[in-house]
């Protein structure tokens, strides 16, 4: 297993290259990671969010909101990813679309942080 100090080295490659691609569907396994792991996703899929938020999207909504919806992601993806996910995400030879349900782990995440922002809106 490669664990969190892998993974900071990734978080702007292998780790989010696909965080916000979509995968055919699958189901999340959701299971207990360590706590410098799930710190490690987090900061990782923060800043991957953050990079590849498109510019018409900051523009419109502002940075603010940006920072709000990525923070929320990160931290879905951070609580519901799996100890398979996390270890094949750390492995440079595999992309993460061929991550099993990995894709299904980004899209619920985006779909609870969307839902959640949105519902504030008036």
């Amino acid at each position: 297993m490669i664990r969190a100090s892998v993974l900071c080295r990734l978080s702007g490659n292998a780790l989010l290259c696909g965080a916000l691609m979509v995968i055919g569907p699958g189901i999340t396994l959701g299971a207990e990671i360590s706590s410098s792991d799930r710190n490690a996703v987090f900061q990782g899929a923060l800043q991957g969010c953050n990079e590849k938020m498109p510019e018409a999207i900051r523009e419109q909504v502002g940075v603010a909101a940006v920072l709000n919806f990525c923070y929320c992601y990160s931290n879905e993806i951070a609580r519901t990813i799996t100890e398979d996910q996390l270890d094949a995400l750390a492995d440079w030879s595999r992309p993460p679309a061929t991550i099993p349900h990995y894709g299904e782990t980004m899209r619920n995440a985006w779909r609870t942080c969307e839902q959640q922002l949105l519902s504030k809106v008036p």
